[in-house]
Order: C-alpha cells, then structure tokens, then sequence
C-alpha cells in the first residue's frame, strides 16, 4: 500500500524520527504544526504487530510517499502470528483469570492510552482501559487491578476527585497510583495519594522503570494489599 502527499516534504534526518511516538518535524516551517505526534508511531506499531513493515521516501519541498507492506495471509509466519494475536486478544479480553500483573489505564485521549497498552503489553502486563473516571471508578468495583495509571483532566469525573475515592475506599486504598498527565501538579498528587507523577508525554522507559520499582510482577498477577 502506497499513500502520497504533496505537502512540505521530510528531511533526511528527520526520516526515521516521524516513527518516534509524540515526534514532530517541520516545526521551523510556515504555518502551525498540529497533532500529537502519535499517528506514525501507532501506525508503525500495529504494522509491526501484522509482522510488516513501513517506510518513507522524501524530499523538501516535493511531498512523501509512505509505503507499508503486510504478509500474504495463508503464509506458514502469518499464520504463527495469527495464532499469537489470538492468544494476546484472549488475555486481554481475560485479564482476571490471567497471571500477569493488571495495569487500569483511565484516560479519555485515545491515542495516548492505546500507546500506554503497547508499551505494557510488550513489557509483559495485562492492561485495562477506561475512557473516563466514572468507568475507572465501575471498573474498579468490578475488579482490583495490580496499579493504575490515572491522567487529571477526564470527563464525568476529574483525576483528583477520582484519586480521592480510590484512597477513601478501603479496597482500593492501598493501590499505586501513578499519574500521567499534562497538569503539573505533583505536590497535589502526592498529598493526595499518588505514588508516581509523570508529565506527558510519558516515555516508554521512564514509565516501565516506574512499575518495576512497584514489584508488581512478584505479585503473581494479584496486588498484595496491606492493612
């Protein structure tokens, strides 16, 4: 699959960069640069999943040309890696009855909670996600995840207030919280119970160096709660 545009082209060294989750280039150019700078990363990331590949051809001034390439289905490696989505897709849909620690994401930006998934999901964890903290707060009356990752500005219910009844209800008090957010409120999430405070954009190895500081892969997949 081929995709062409005839915008303001990509530099050399910026080529392999556009692949970089919350990347940007061209910022020095007319005009505002928009987005995240999560698109190519995602996209990158499912292509690789689909065991293809992706690359870019540019030059400034004259546009780019994106090209991914996926496996034949029926092939004996696509058919491997079917089998391991399958596997994945099950323990994902299953994360109570799974041995591996559960992470509850509760976050409304889409984009910044299906890299979350990724980055846990790679490192061996078992990951929930709720869109907003009224559903952080249902799922977690459902059932207890080993840790959450809680971001502040969310609909129905904002992080602090949500944080606020997590460490009120005797259940749930002893979870870690890790907050990751744009708001810059560290003092106020620590006083309030976090464990943890990262500032958006969340690095992939600063959050994994934060949940292996928990133990939670020692837990056997179930959260040891002190009373």
């Amino acid at each position: 699959m081929v995709v062409r545009d005839t915008g303001i082209g990509i530099a050399v060294e910026d080529q392999q960069q556009i692949f970089e989750a919350f990347q940007q280039v061209g910022k020095g150019t007319v005009g505002k640069t928009e987005g995240t700078g999560l698109g190519l990363a995602l996209t990158k990331k499912f292509i690789e999943l689909h065991g293809g590949q992706i690359w870019v051809e540019s030059s400034l001034g004259k546009g780019s040309t994106f090209t991914f390439a996926l496996p034949i289905v029926g092939t004996t490696n696509n058919m491997r890696l079917s089998a391991v989505r399958q596997r994945a897709l099950r323990e994902d849909v299953n994360e109570e009855n799974s041995t591996k620690p559960l992470v509850l994401i509760i976050d409304d930006d889409t984009k910044a909670a299906e890299l979350l998934r990724l980055y846990l999901t790679e490192a061996g964890y078992a990951v929930a996600i709720a869109r907003d903290g009224q559903a952080g707060l249902e799922q977690l009356t459902q059932r207890v995840p080993d840790a959450i990752i809680l971001d502040v500005l969310l609909p129905k219910m904002d992080g602090w207030t949500l944080l606020s009844q997590i460490k009120a209800n005797p259940t749930t008090k002893y979870l870690p919280v890790i907050i990751a957010s744009i708001v810059d409120q560290k003092g106020k999430g620590f006083a309030l119970g976090a464990v943890q405070y990262f500032i958006k954009p969340v690095r992939r190895e600063e959050l994994l160096s934060g949940l292996s500081a928990l133990q939670l892969s020692e837990r056997s997949g179930k959260a040891s709660h002190a009373s």
